[in-house]
């Protein structure tokens, strides 16, 4: 019987489409919508086309992929998931430099960077560009001490000078310290991981956002399995389509028709 692959190629694209609804997002944030008129604005801002900057939505799919490329391996295609050559160990300190050391090297250049640039005059570029970015680093000054504590993934300062984007990097390594008791729990049922996860939201102040890593840890275990229900349910998959393109992006609501 030959192996699956582990690698599902496939979701490299998503990841970089993601990653480039992120970047979309924070030129937009600096320097504004390709948009003069109203309703190009609103075209853009509250529809469907929203997505190729909606970098809130992109984020949530990094925390799903993480999920269920992290636990893949161990749970597709299995009944009981097969712990049998896991290494604690080894896991953890792939974790820790995989994100770590990249992060520490991107955090040192961006301390040159902010001692050389911190109190140079804003660049004037062709699109006026807004107070969110010309402040980034002229509007904070940092001492030694406090872009050291910004090192610290797993206890990052309130204010995120340097990289603002850490945070992302932090819930991160969180979670993934968390997937060896995770996959444990979901060993035993999904209930036990579901409700695991949903008290360490309310109670342990961990971030909403292991809701979306525990779904990709779902789908890695069933997602073939709801795939197979979906192709013989063509209605419910229809009402699916539906709903995703209803989805109108407001601070306070969700899905709207």
């Amino acid at each position: 019987m030959t192996k699956q692959p582990l690698h599902i190629a496939y979701l490299d694209a998503v990841r970089g489409l993601a990653a480039l609804s992120v970047v979309n997002e924070h030129y937009v944030i600096a320097y504004g919508l390709p948009c003069q008129g109203a309703l190009c604005s609103a075209l853009l801002d509250y529809s469907p086309l929203h997505i190729w900057w909606d970098g809130t939505a992109a984020v949530s799919m990094f925390f799903v992929l993480s999920g269920l490329v992290l636990s893949y391996k161990y749970v597709h295609d299995a009944a009981d998931i097969d712990m049998t050559h896991y290494s604690l160990t080894a896991y953890l300190v792939s974790r820790l430099c995989r994100i770590g050391l990249p992060y520490l090297a991107v955090l040192a250049l961006s301390a040159l960077l902010y001692e050389w640039l911190h109190d140079a005059p804003v660049l004037m570029t062709r699109l006026a560009s807004d107070a969110w970015i010309n402040q980034m680093w002229r509007g904070h000054a940092l001492t030694h001490w406090a872009m050291l504590k910004e090192a610290f993934l797993l206890r990052l300062p309130a204010d995120i000078i340097l990289i603002p984007q850490a945070w992302t990097l932090s819930i991160e390594l969180v979670l993934s310290l968390l997937l060896p008791l995770a996959l444990l729990l979901l060993q035993r049922s999904w209930r036990w991981l579901v409700f695991f996860t949903v008290f360490i939201v309310m109670f342990a102040n961990v971030s909403p956002f292991a809701l979306h890593f525990m779904l990709g840890m779902l789908i890695a275990k069933y997602g073939k399995r709801a795939l197979a229900f979906l192709a013989q349910q063509r209605r419910v998959l229809g009402w699916l389509w539906v709903l995703g393109f209803c989805y109108i992006p407001q601070p306070t609501v969700y899905i709207s028709c």
